[in-house]
């Protein structure tokens, strides 16, 4: 199971006749599934948290409300990537090159390896942040029904990562995407014509934006 782990909960609450509130939560993760003896670190490990809480209101027989929030956060490390065997250290790696982590003498090793050395690019790690609100009315008037969704939602996901086929940090790249999103609904139905004629109208809106920051 590599230390893997999971605890999820709910609770439902009623305040009277007109509030009702439920909770739920999750969180699972486990140790990692590869070591990274280089760095001394756990790869594919991954951690999850998530949870919504939904409040509903009656406030009349004809009105009701229904509010609610939900997130997820996601934060793990990425595996090591293997990278194919060196059968020709001296041509792979001439000893006079030098790297930004600390030149030859702290990279003799990696500069000039044992024939048949397999490397792999370090280990990265990535986050997740997506969070979501939304509102729903529902009004049951007179001449017919009538009922709002809208709903806003952004999503954050940051990774590093190390893509330079060592396992050592010479050269990597971070990507940063943002994206957020608007939703509206309008919607408004009903009977006529002594309920022979059933009708229904109604409008949707959508919205979205992103941001690349790849680096």
């Amino acid at each position: 199971s590599y230390g893997q782990q999971r605890l999820s909960g709910v609770a439902n609450l009623s305040t009277g006749e007109k509030f009702a509130v439920r909770i739920a939560a999750q969180t699972s993760g486990n140790d990692g599934l590869q070591r990274d003896l280089s760095a001394r670190k756990r790869a594919l490990k991954t951690e999850a948290d998530s949870g919504r809480i939904k409040l509903a209101y009656q406030a009349t027989d004809n009105l009701s409300l229904l509010a609610g929030f939900e997130y997820l956060n996601i934060d793990g490390v990425s595996p090591v990537i293997a990278i194919n065997q060196i059968t020709n250290p001296t041509a792979v790696f001439p000893r006079e090159v030098s790297l930004q982590s600390g030149g030859t003498d702290t990279l003799s090793e990696f500069v000039d390896p044992p024939s048949g050395t397999t490397y792999g690019n370090g280990i990265g790690d990535f986050t997740t942040r997506a969070h979501t609100e939304y509102l729903r009315g529902s009004w049951d008037s007179s001449i017919g029904l009538v009922e709002l969704i809208t709903a806003r939602r952004t999503v954050r996901h940051d990774r590093f990562s190390d893509i330079d086929g060592t396992p050592y940090l010479v050269h990597h790249a971070r990507y940063n995407h943002d994206l957020e999103q608007y939703t509206g609904e309008l919607r408004f139905s009903g009977r006529s014509i002594s309920d022979r004629l059933q009708w229904q109208l109604g409008a949707f809106y959508f919205t979205e934006e992103g941001d690349d920051d790849t680096q």
